[in-house]
């Protein structure tokens, strides 16, 4: 097994830039993070605690609504990765510019988001299994486009591409991170005193992910920058 080179990062080096960068962009990073994943959640709960009578207008004004939350979503999520790729970069950001540089790249964005979801969609129609494979070989779609400003097609493939022979360390490290956001997000919700363990962990879910859920995004953008170095070293 090859020695691990004395530049490449290891799982806790990601972790920690992750951080570092997270603090350095708190102001940008907890903004994005309510306007897309708090207010959305609060905004449809509120909605649905007064059902309609399922109209045309209703059912079009639901499409329509559906529509901008994925596009808000989509565009959140480029945003972030935007942000900490410039940061680790040493170059500052303010949101203003990270907008004006990311509506362009929402369209490809949200293509390339569609693509894989509809994939991964036919994966767990078949088994779970291909389903996860899918999704890890696409994870770095949104870092594909912000980043390399590729559309959505080719943003799949360099995803694939960068993940092919490291399919079970970029497994690792997503779960990994996922598991370090969602625990933190139960730990805030702690407190609440929730009697129900499910409804715990959905309250977690809607509510305190959305904003710690966005360092599992930065810590992949970190190690896509990490994989990126990896693969010009190895050429």
């Amino acid at each position: 097994m090859p020695r691990r080179s004395a530049q490449q990062l290891s799982f806790f080096d990601i972790a920690l830039v992750a951080w570092k960068a997270c603090l350095k962009n708190l102001g940008m990073l907890v903004l994005i993070a309510l306007l897309v994943g708090v207010l959305p959640n609060v905004i449809f709960l509120a909605g649905s605690e007064e059902p309609l009578a399922i109209t045309l207008p209703v059912l079009l004004a639901g499409i329509i609504a559906g529509l901008c939350f994925y596009a808000l979503l989509v565009l959140g999520d480029i945003a972030v990765i935007y942000i900490i790729a410039m940061s680790v970069k040493g170059k500052h950001v303010t949101l203003r510019s990270v907008v004006k540089t990311m509506l362009p790249r929402l369209p490809a964005a949200a293509n390339a988001y569609m693509r894989t979801g509809l994939g991964i969609m036919l994966g767990l129609l078949v088994l779970v299994v291909p389903a996860v494979v899918l999704f890890i070989f696409w994870v770095f779609v949104g870092q594909a486009v912000a980043i390399k400003n590729l559309p959505g097609r080719q943003a799949m493939r360099y995803s694939w591409r960068l993940v092919k022979g490291r399919w079970w360390k970029v497994f690792g490290y997503s779960l990994a991170f996922f598991l370090v956001s969602f625990s933190a997000s139960l730990l805030v919700t702690l407190p609440l005193g929730i009697n129900s363990v499910l409804h715990w962990i959905n309250a977690a879910w809607e509510y305190a992910f959305p904003i710690f859920g966005i360092y599992c995004t930065v810590a992949m953008t970190v190690l896509f920058l990490e994989l990126e170095k990896s693969v010009a070293r190895e050429r």
